[in-house]
């Protein structure tokens, strides 16, 4: 069976952006540690550590897709699709 939560990157001295590596393990070993083995990472995509720290724990990432919200223009959709 699957158990995790709904993880939505957020971090208090970097809003959406890790301040450090150490702050993209530290959820992730708390995962552990709650007996969790899955992460839903919710309409984002996170670092590439951040996938490496959850693959390196053996937790399974359910990856929302991301939003691509309003005032964005044509110009944007290749960098959206880029980033996706």
């Amino acid at each position: 069976f699957l158990t995790g939560f709904l993880d939505q990157s957020w971090w208090p001295d970097g809003q959406y952006t890790a301040p450090s590596d150490e702050a993209l393990k530290f959820d992730l070993d708390a995962t552990k540690m709650f007996g969790f083995n899955m992460v839903r990472l919710h309409e984002k995509v996170n670092p590439e550590r951040w996938y490496y720290h959850a693959d390196r724990l053996g937790i399974a990432v359910f990856q929302d897709m991301p939003q691509k919200y309003g005032g964005a223009g044509v110009d944007l959709q290749p960098v959206f699709h880029q980033e996706l």
